[in-house]
């Protein structure tokens, strides 16, 4: 529902108000029966006395809204009750039937059946009449008598009264159908006539009427009304047509507006149709057109005329103009004569009433049977009318909306049925509240504010006599009716300021809505906030941000000014633009200044100033020169060595014991070596957990400051970005620190700072501890011995001590060992299917092998460190020995394959000579099914090796520690050699001596283990002062032992390093490795036996 007013902002253009139906009320002589819901269209009034008369109306209740979007949202506790619009129905007079033997008829019900009548060439359905009538003997006949309202045509059909039923034919559709029933008596005389009976005929639904909401440059919104629907045919939805076709899809019943994008330079025509809910009927016919054009120039709309009661106006349009010409026209039509109008004089009007007169006609009152009063509301095209006896010549129309337009007459009619005389079109306008005046800003400055208005739009008599000025929501004035400008000149730079004006109208209950709060801010400037940078140069940066400008201010220049406090020098930066947005300023005395911005503005003699920031100057200090010694390394590569000859040595002595069953050996001397070194092993690993899971290291340096004035307050180490304990005093000079193995890589710096705000100097050369040489040792995971997500020191975390309790297991309980070695008897191969990590296709592992040479194949897991590490070693040798065997690297476990795929890409392994696999796994448990490599080659963990022959037959299967590259290189040549049964290629192998006792170095290890364990309690375990800080006093500090470049940080002796001389600096660039990249910058090199180490520089990893 909507209506349409004048624009108060643009009196050019219309504004539409929309209406919320929030229900109806049943009046029944005058009292409030009931209340009924809005999509509710009929109700049922029980308890009725018999052989009454009952004057019934529907008032249907509405409220504003905003737009039609919310009418659906409305919620009834927002709903004012004051706001509450009522529309009153014609009455409706119904009398009930008697119950006594007098009574004719009983009941009397009507309903339209979409059934065609075959007797009526235009049927489009037809009326069931039922009636129920008692059983009286005098009845002769039943007249039913109907007619259209919109026809006009009456028409009668008589029944037998043994009927029950009958049927009416419908020729017209989106009418009303008046029905009655006459009980006539044997003698033809009506014994009874029933009231009328009102029946509303279903059909499409009407065209909606549509206008245009908005219009930009490349779109348009429109809105349109919902269009009026008949009995139980609803609306189910809109459909929009551009140029006469069809756009977009339906559009949801509860939506009344749409964008509709439109090119440039071209003429539109918009129309909508209402589509019908039920598939009996059509949609509506097409709505009004707007024709939308969107050339360069000036555009306009035109929106056509609808037709409204076979009459042509301007629905909703509040155009004056146009309908009082359509109404004078017929003012001055022939069959209104002034002789023979009924003069019609306005007595009173009201904002909700009018009081008419027509007592000057003189008229035949044996002619004139009852006065009609028609009014019509032009804004809602709403008609309502009153009958009156004849002796009535004066009537007060009630229940009238403020500030609509309505045309007004009066008919004399004869008592059967006939028009005698009738009034002029009386168009009038009733009284309503002024519309809200449109406030706007007319100038503005550093001195004053001022304001304008239009007078705004009155309705009917009332007219606007005085305006009331609001500012900040305080009354400031009142002003006379003539005057449409304000000038306000007590306000403050950088405020704001709230406008309103509100019009006053003659009558004092009738002033119009506040204006839009129209906000003004005095012209000014909001300082910014002032920050200041010390650069390396000892240049001090003043920088601000962006200034916010209001009310048009213009800024000349900024000028920054600093004073110092001791001194009272004055330094001044500027003038500068108003796009500068930093400073600087060079050779400020040692001392605390005060800083602060000014800010001139256009056309005021006084400047604008920041609150002042203070800044303290001074020299930064030097940056120290750190020197790290990690405890324990050399001891750790030590044991790892011994570690690795005894494990070696020990799976020896495994396959003589083993495999020594009917042969010459000497078995108890290899049985007592065997329990030597199980018992040597057992040791060395006890005293590796002391070099296992942190990194013990002492950090010292020096910091040479040259220029006096400088007052180092302290130092702060970093590790890994972050601080490090507490800030050290002046005095300090080392530190000792333990750290965890959770980051492979600890960086490390230290920074001096003095007594002034953010004086610290630059970092530190960094240096970086890597934590692989301090994980636990392994070599070998025996299959659930590790576990994903352990660590040191819990179990499963990938040491070798977990591994070996679960091999010794084995071997004492199944007499088997891991190791094999060189197998006595070549074995046949199994069918292997494993998946190409290349191709991502499945294939067979012994396919693979069978190419004609030796084929060397190496199990792994990605997540065991003792696999990541061999097989590094594995490609490495692969690049050297390409062209006499084949490589395969298969990975055991379920891991998705792309993963793998990226993990190999990434190491830079794909374009290598080996081919990497992964391993299919099977879950059966029946043997007829295919099994996994692990199964099928008797894999009792990982890294293990096999060599399988040219004819794809395995030949060697076991695994060897070792603790780099050079040992791994040493093994593959001398195992490949006593397969090919040739002299051993390496010099001085160790490998070709069958000697398996233990070496004599390990007898003086186990004897010095005393002295090791006091080494580790001085040197590895901290001090309690140690962990509370650092130490406070140089003096107080415990003597470390001398920094050697043995002990120094040493890069891992897998990187694969190469030196290159760039004058006084020292590059060494690294090979990819798998999960590692080393690339150190700018080393100063120090001679070591172990390799290259360094003392400055960074190592990324």
């Amino acid at each position: 529902m909507y209506s349409e007013h004048k624009d108060p902002d643009n009196m050019d253009e219309n504004m539409f108000l929309f209406r919320h139906l929030i229900g109806y009320r049943i009046e029944v002589n005058g009292i409030r029966q009931r209340s009924v819901a809005p999509h509710e269209n009929f109700c049922i009034l029980t308890k009725c006395k018999p052989q009454t008369t009952y004057n019934i109306v529907v008032i249907a209740q509405t409220c504003l809204i905003p737009s039609f979007e919310r009418s659906n949202e409305i919620n009834e506790d927002e709903i004012d009750v004051s706001d509450i619009d009522e529309s009153f129905s014609d009455p409706l007079q119904v009398t009930t039937f008697a119950d006594n033997g007098d009574t004719y008829l009983i009941s009397l019900r009507g309903k339209f059946e979409k059934i065609m009548e075959t007797n009526e060439p235009n049927s489009i359905g037809r009326i069931r009449l039922d009636w129920e009538i008692p059983k009286v003997s005098n009845i002769g006949q039943l007249n039913i008598n109907w007619l259209s309202v919109e026809e006009s045509l009456s028409r009668r059909k008589s029944f037998d009264p043994s009927l029950a039923h009958c049927f009416i034919p419908v020729t017209k559709s989106k009418c009303i159908y008046e029905l009655s029933l006459d009980v006539v008596s044997d003698s033809s005389k009506i014994l009874f006539t029933t009231d009328r009976l009102f029946l509303e005929i279903p059909g499409s639904p009407d065209p909606p009427f549509i206008w245009l909401k908005e219009k930009k440059e490349n779109s348009i919104a429109v809105h349109w009304s919902e269009p009026r629907v008949y009995q139980s045919n609803q609306v189910d939805g809109y459909q929009l047509y551009l140029n006469d076709t069809k756009i977009g899809g339906k559009i949801d019943k509860q939506v009344q507006i749409a964008n509709i994008p439109l090119k440039m330079n071209r003429i539109y025509k918009v129309n909508i149709q209402a589509l019908s809910a039920t598939d009996d009927y059509e949609p509506s016919e097409m709505s009004n057109s707007l024709h939308i054009s969107t050339s360069l120039s000036k555009s306009t709309q035109q929106v056509e005329s609808v037709s409204m009661h076979q009459k042509e106006i301007f629905v909703g349009s509040n155009q004056k103009d146009e309908l009082r010409k359509h109404y004078e026209g017929e003012n001055n039509s022939q069959y209104l004569e002034p002789k023979s109008c009924i003069p019609v004089k306005i007595t009173k009007m009201s904002q909700d009433y009018i009081d008419i007169d027509w007592s000057s006609y003189v008229k035949d009152s044996n002619s004139i049977n009852e006065y009609k009063i028609q009014w019509h509301c032009l804004n809602s095209n709403q008609y309502n009318e009153h009958r009156c006896p004849p002796n009535v010549t004066s009537y007060r129309i009630k229940r009238l909306g403020s500030g609509m337009l309505y045309c007004i007459k009066v008919f004399a009619i004869k008592d059967t049925n006939t028009l005698v005389k009738r009034s002029k079109n009386i168009i009038l306008q009733m009284n309503a509240a002024p519309d809200k005046p449109n406030i706007k800003l007319r100038a503005c400055n550093h001195k004053y504010i001022t304001i304008e208005w239009k007078p705004p739009m009155t309705y009917g008599e009332s007219q606007v006599v005085a305006y009331k000025l609001y500012v900040n929501g305080r009354v400031e004035a009142v002003l006379s009716s003539d005057q449409t400008t304000f000038t306000w000149t007590r306000g403050s730079a950088c405020e704001d300021y709230v406008f309103q004006i509100q019009a006053l109208s003659t009558d004092e209950s009738l002033a119009s809505p506040l204006s839009d709060p129209l906000r003004v801010t005095l012209p000014g400037v909001k300082v910014p906030k002032l920050q200041s940078i010390e650069n390396e140069n000892n240049l001090l940066r003043i920088t601000w941000d962006e200034p916010v400008i209001s009310g048009g201010a213009k800024i000349s220049y900024f000028r920054v000014i600093s004073e110092n406090e001791q001194s009272g020098r004055v330094q001044i930066q500027g003038p500068f633009d108003e796009s500068i947005r930093e400073c600087e300023f060079s050779n400020l005395d040692v001392g605390r200044h005060k800083i602060h911005l000014e800010i001139t503005i256009h056309g005021s003699l006084e400047s604008v100033c920041s609150n002042p920031i203070y800044v303290d100057i001074g020299q930064k200090p030097e940056a120290p020169n750190l020197q790290i010694q990690v405890l324990g390394l050399a001891e750790r590569k030590k044991l790892d060595k011994i570690a690795s000859n005894l494990i070696n040595k020990r799976d020896r002595l495994l396959r003589i014991v083993t495999f020594s069953k009917g042969e010459k050996t000497n078995l108890p001397k290899s049985m007592a070596n065997l329990r030597h070194l199980e018992e040597a092993l057992n040791d060395c690993l006890k005293l590796l957990a002391n070099y296992t899971g942190f990194i013990v290291a002492n950090l010292a340096w020096s910091c040479y400051q040259p220029n006096q004035t400088v007052r180092l307050l302290g130092f702060r180490i970093y590790v890994n970005g972050k601080q490090y304990g507490s800030d050290l005093n002046a005095s300090a000079r080392s530190v000792r620190i333990k750290l965890s193995l959770e980051k492979p890589v600890h960086s490390i710096f230290i920074t001096a700072f003095t007594d002034r705000k953010k004086m610290e100097s630059q970092n530190s050369n960094v240096v970086e501890l890597i934590s692989e040489n301090f994980f636990p040792f392994s070599f070998f995971c025996m299959n659930g011995a590790h576990f994903k997500n352990r660590s040191w020191p819990e179990k499963g975390c990938c040491a070798y001590q977990d591994s070996l309790s679960i091999e010794r297991d084995i071997i004492s309980s199944s007499k088997e060992i891991i190791n094999f070695g060189k197998l006595r008897e070549r074995q046949e191969t199994f069918k292997c299917e494993v998946l190409d990590l290349r191709s991502l296709k499945n294939t067979y592992m012994e396919s693979k092998s069978r190419t004609g040479r030796i084929t060397m194949v190496l199990f792994w897991t990605k997540w065991c460190l003792p696999s990541i590490k061999i097989l590094n070693f594995f490609v490495m040798y692969s690049r050297q020995y390409s062209n006499k065997l084949e490589f395969i690297a298969c990975h055991c476990g379920n891991e998705d394959p792309k993963e793998l795929y990226e993990l190999i890409k990434k190491a830079g392994y794909l374009n290598e000579s080996v081919t990497f696999v992964n391993d299919i796994q099977y879950n059966s448990s029946l043997e007829n099914v295919r099994k996994s490599s692990v199964d099928q080659y008797d894999l009792k963990g990982v890294p293990t090796l096999m060599m399988l022959n040219k004819h794809g037959q395995m030949i060697w299967k076991g695994r060897y520690c070792v603790c780099n590259y050079r040992n791994f290189e040493n093994f593959m040549n001398h195992t490949f050699s006593e397969l090919n049964e040739t002299n051993c290629t390496n010099v001085s192998c160790e490998l070709c001596s069958s000697d398996s006792s233990i070496d004599p170095e390990l007898f003086e290890l186990r004897s010095e283990q005393k002295s090791l364990t006091q080494y580790l309690e001085s040197y590895i375990k901290p001090t309690p002062d140690v962990w509370n800080g650092l130490e406070t006093h140089r003096r107080s500090a415990p003597k470390l032992p001398r920094i050697t470049t043995r002990q120094l940080i040493s890069v891992p002796t897998s990187a694969s390093l190469r030196d290159c001389r760039q004058k006084s600096d020292r590059v060494i660039l690294s090979k990819k490795h798998l999960f590692s990249t080393y690339s150190i910058n700018h080393k100063t090199r120090a001679s070591s036996s172990d390799g290259y180490c360094y003392r400055k520089g960074r190592i990324q990893i």
